[in-house]
C-alpha cells in the first residue's frame, strides 16, 4: 500500500516537473515568457543568420550594416536590447578604427619628426629628447587630424564625422570603391 503511494506521488511530481520545464523553456534560453514570441525570434534569427551566411558576414556585423532589413526590424522590435547592443558594438567599432588611423598617423610623424632633426644636424639625447619629438607629433596632430584624434577619445560629434569619411587609400569615395567592385 506504501509503495503504490510513493509511486504515485513520485509520478505526480515527476509529471509537475516536466510541466514546469516546459513553461519555463523560453525563460531558460533568456527568449520569452511567450512560446509564441520565443518561436518567432527563433525564426527571425535563423532567417538572418541565412542572410548572413549568403553575404558571407557575421549575424552581427549582417544586423548592423542591414538595420532596414525587414527580418533585421522584426528582431529589434521583438528585442530591443540586441539593437542597442549593435548600437554600442558598432560606436567601438568605429573608436578603435578612429584609434588605429591615429597610431598609424602619429607613427608617420614621429618619423618625419626624426628626419627632420636629423637633417638639422641634431642627436637623439643630446640636441633633443622625446618630449621634443612628443610635441611636433601633438602639435601636428592638432593641427590636421582634429577630428582623427577626438574620435579617438569618443566625442560623439568627432565620431560621427569621422564614421561618414572614408580613409581608404587613394581617397576615393566609399561609393565610387564599391561601384568598380560591382563592375
Amino acid at each position: 500500500m506504501s509503495v503504490k503511494i510513493i509511486r504515485n506521488v513520485a509520478k505526480e511530481v515527476s509529471q509537475a516537473t516536466k510541466k514546469l520545464k516546459d513553461t519555463n523553456k523560453g525563460i531558460a534560453l533568456g527568449l520569452s515568457k511567450n512560446k509564441g514570441k520565443t518561436i518567432k525570434v527563433e525564426v527571425l534569427q535563423q532567417r538572418i543568420r541565412q542572410k548572413a551566411k549568403a553575404e558571407g558576414m557575421t549575424v552581427k556585423n549582417y544586423r548592423m550594416q542591414n538595420a532596414n532589413d525587414p527580418d533585421v526590424k522584426a528582431l529589434y522590435k521583438a528585442k530591443p536590447f540586441i539593437k542597442s547592443d549593435d548600437n554600442v558594438r558598432g560606436k567601438v567599432r568605429v573608436i578603435n578604427k578612429a584609434r588605429d588611423k591615429k597610431s598609424a598617423l602619429e607613427n608617420k610623424y614621429y618619423n618625419e619628426a626624426e628626419a627632420k632633426f636629423k637633417k638639422e644636424g641634431k642627436k637623439f639625447r643630446k640636441d633633443y629628447f622625446a618630449e621634443d619629438l612628443d610635441d611636433y607629433v601633438d602639435s601636428k596632430m592638432e593641427q590636421n587630424h582634429k577630428t582623427i584624434v577626438d574620435a579617438s577619445k569618443g566625442k560623439a560629434q568627432a565620431l560621427e564625422r569621422f564614421s561618414k569619411k572614408d580613409y581608404r587609400k587613394g581617397g576615393m569615395v566609399r561609393s565610387t570603391v564599391d561601384n568598380l567592385k560591382n563592375k
